[in-house]
């Protein structure tokens, strides 16, 4: 498998998501077997628990639901 190291068709690298709400997916195509290798790279600390917090007193208080989530993380491209 061979995946390039930027472009559409690279893994992801979590040290571009530290600190963002987004997921980074890339994939490999293997051309002996016909099959696909996905990995997927996030934060855990705001995708997971602290994100879901901010979401739901977003809801709560009737603001935009993505309000303070789409900060594009501490190392953007």
């Amino acid at each position: 498998m061979v995946a390039q190291r930027r472009g559409l068709h690279r893994f992801p690298d979590a040290k571009i998501l530290s600190g963002s709400n987004f997921c980074d997916v890339g994939f490999a195509l293997d051309p002996e077997s016909d099959g696909v290798t996905v990995i997927a790279a996030l934060d855990n600390l705001v995708k997971g628990g602290a994100g879901n917090a901010v979401q739901c007193m977003n809801i709560r208080l009737g603001l935009p639901e993505s309000l303070g989530l789409d900060f594009p993380g501490l190392h953007p491209n």
